[in-house]
């Protein structure tokens, strides 16, 4: 059996819109800060979307290093007002006045203030929380941790997300017996970065068992945390040590990846020109029918839909083997989601190509941009799923660079909650006889 965390190097896509985060994670638990990709409709970030701890203290540094040139009248400014205005920075530089200015307050908190800054972090976006760090860095400058109160902080379910996977970071810097005591009950908590610890450590153990020689206690502990693990790598790294030992999981519906597929083509994308022209079923993607056949295909000649299950664990659907290898073109994948209720829901895909998303008319998502790299969850829109049969759309545009590595006309997709929940189709109960 072959047990281990595979380190998650998302190379994330260069985009002008900082939406998320990705990171690489390791058992260590240390975060690296990755490229930002482009979320079309912002929302709760998902998985991987949460904002590293390490080298944001360089940050808070230059920060504090501003914030003590400050001669404004922040001294008149309590520190839940601080918070406050420093939440209001944004990557666009908004707001980064009154934040820096807040900083001096900041720079006054002492150790006893922590549990507020931590809590402060609730609702903050990735920059506000680089400043905040820095804040608490500072106060600990000026005392000893408060344990308990930071304890108590990390017991609180409905506390920051952020602020208790750094009160946890506090907790068990140079106190390794503290981390090893407390992961355990973390495998369910609502955090989902202390979730992640969580299951990391669970996998280390599982392994520890094996070593061991206790393979059975090793299966068990992987077959309990798997319900739990939400991070795709996670997941994989857990359904294939099981796989090792003859236990077989379906990673396509524990992840919720959409296998089923109809697909049409190619379209004209000569010179890129195509991204933002409607070919095809385009024209009405609300109404898609893969009965017709399209007469705007780049040949000229009438093209009709052909069906596809792609048998990839990640639900890869590879359009270079459904059409033939082509340059200059574009496909559109199609499948219907049955939904038991109204809910939202992220539709997460990866697409090395120029893509876009329609669920039921209403584009959701939208990147031009080609041959930089694919990973599962790489792009991410939130959508209201209507209770009943739910129309998607999937337009995959490839380019002309010639280069062997620019070959690749692939997508894939999955859904599933904001934490990264798979939320599988419904099936209706057979009706009785």
């Amino acid at each position: 059996m072959v047990f281990g965390v595979p380190k998650l190097d998302y190379n994330a896509c260069p985009n002008q819109n900082f939406g998320r985060f990705d990171f690489t994670f390791d058992p260590a638990f240390h975060f690296t800060a990755r490229n930002p990709v482009r979320i079309l409709s912002p929302g709760k970030l998902p998985l991987p979307g949460i904002l590293p701890l390490l080298g944001s203290f360089i940050i808070g540094s230059f920060i504090f290093s501003l914030a003590g040139l400050q001669t404004v009248a922040a001294q008149d400014m309590d520190l839940q007002s601080a918070i406050e205005a420093i939440k209001t920075v944004d990557v666009k530089g908004q707001g980064h006045d009154q934040a820096v200015a807040a900083m001096a307050t900041l720079n006054a908190a002492t150790a006893d203030d922590v549990p507020q800054l931590l809590q402060g972090m609730d609702g903050a976006n990735k920059i506000a929380l680089n400043w905040l760090r820095g804040g608490v860095q500072s106060a600990l400058d000026k005392g000893p941790l408060p344990r308990k109160e930071i304890q108590a902080f990390l017991q609180d379910t409905e506390g920051s997300d952020m602020g208790r996977f750094m009160a946890f970071e506090l907790l068990s810097e140079g106190n390794p017996e503290f981390s090893s005591e407390t992961l355990p009950a973390l495998v369910s908590d609502p955090s989902l970065p202390l979730r992640q610890l969580a299951v990391a450590d669970a996998i280390e153990r599982a392994k520890a068992k094996v070593e061991q020689e206790d393979v059975a206690g090793g299966i068990g502990l992987l077959s309990t945390t798997l319900p739990h693990a939400r991070e795709v790598a996670q997941v994989q790294a857990i359904v294939s040590s099981l796989a090792e030992s003859g236990v077989q999981v379906d990673l396509q519906k524990q992840l919720g990846f959409i296998p089923n597929w109809h697909i049409v083509g190619p379209f004209d994308n000569t010179e890129e020109a195509g991204f933002d022209k409607a070919m095809g079923p385009e024209a009405d993607p609300a109404n898609v029918d893969v009965a017709v056949t399209y007469d705007d295909s780049k040949t000229g000649e009438a093209i009709g839909w052909q069906q596809h299950n792609s048998i990839e664990s990640t639900g890869v659907v590879d359009l270079n083997s459904i059409l033939k290898e082509e340059k200059g073109v574009i496909a559109y994948g199609y499948t219907e989601f049955n939904s038991e209720a109204e809910q939202q829901v992220d539709i997460r895909i990866g697409c090395i190509n120029g893509n876009k998303v329609w669920v039921n008319g209403v584009e959701v998502i939208n990147n031009e941009i080609y041959h930089v790299g694919m990973m599962p969850d790489q792009f991410v829109g939130q959508v209201t799923l209507k209770e009943g049969v739910n129309k998607i759309l999937f337009k995959v545009c490839q380019n002309e660079q010639t280069q062997p590595w620019a070959n690749r006309w692939m997508f894939q997709m999955r859904i599933c909650k904001s934490d990264g929940l798979a939320v599988l189709p419904f099936q209706p109960a057979p009706a009785r006889r």
